[in-house]
């Protein structure tokens, strides 16, 4: 699905918010590969970011043509800062949920640009059927933990080492969930 664009002055940066396209495929992989460098609190490790233009291409088409699924970008004067994505099923007995993901480059971490991209993405879920959205946070993610709670998620469970880390350590994680129907 393809969101209507938004843009808005915030601290005195231009802000945009809007759908991927197919020429975004370099700039995703290399946020992600940033984002992934940067935190623990993410399911890889920057070493495993693998992706070829060819599938993040096909990627981006997909999710711009789903009716459950949809990805936000986030520029900060110019600069592709973070993106979140709603990653609705694909099954018939799946296709009321979705999950939820966000990443968000370092430089712009508690400046509101994260709270104002997530607050877009879900607003943006009226125009899905989707009636559930999930997703996990790493147990040490405060700030991302106490979002998700702002926002209506609430915490169903723990998974125990959910994240084993190359030198050895884990974390766990809490699964979340919001009911929107």
């Amino acid at each position: 699905m393809i969101i209507e664009s938004k843009e808005f002055i915030l601290d005195n940066d231009n802000i945009l918010f809007r759908s991927p396209n197919k020429d975004d495929w370099e700039s995703l992989i290399k946020l992600l590969k940033i984002v992934y460098q940067e935190t623990r609190f993410l399911a890889k490790e920057a070493s495993e970011i693998n992706i070829s233009e060819k599938a993040e291409k096909a990627f981006i088409e997909r999710i711009n043509k789903s009716d459950n699924s949809y990805m936000v970008l986030a520029f900060v004067n110019g600069e592709l800062a973070g993106m979140a994505s709603i990653e609705g099923g694909n099954t018939i007995r799946s296709a009321h949920r979705a999950n939820v993901g966000i990443a968000l480059k370092k430089a712009f971490t508690n400046r509101h640009i994260g709270t104002l991209l997530f607050d877009y993405l879900l607003e943006n879920c009226k125009y899905t059927s989707l009636e559930q959205l999930e997703l996990s946070v790493v147990k040490k993610n405060v700030h991302a933990y106490h979002l998700y709670l702002k926002s209506g998620f609430v915490c169903y469970g723990v998974l125990d080492r959910a994240m084993k880390y190359p030198d050895g350590t884990y974390d766990d994680e809490y699964q979340m969930i919001k009911k929107l129907k």
